[in-house]
């Protein structure tokens, strides 16, 4: 999976490249990781102003609510 992140991310185009299902899979990915090592089940989002935010975020959130993974959602930072 290392071949889709950049220096600053996951690069790509919502909809097309980071798809509903390519995000699923990433979320999925993080919460077997959180519960794997036994770490805190929390994570924190941040995210920009671009339209796909949204998309994205709300995604992610459910997935990770979905495997027990408490989401603390920070809004826009830069």
């Amino acid at each position: 999976m290392s071949h889709f992140f950049g220096t600053d991310g996951i690069r790509g185009k919502a909809g097309e490249f980071l798809t509903y299902e390519f995000i699923k899979e990433i979320g999925y990915s993080i919460s077997l990781f959180i519960k794997k090592n036994k770490l805190e089940n929390k994570v924190l989002i941040g995210y920009d102003t671009r339209e796909s935010s949204e998309f994205i975020v709300y995604t992610l959130t459910s997935i990770f609510l979905y495997y027990g993974i408490n989401v603390d959602n920070c809004g826009i930072c830069s």
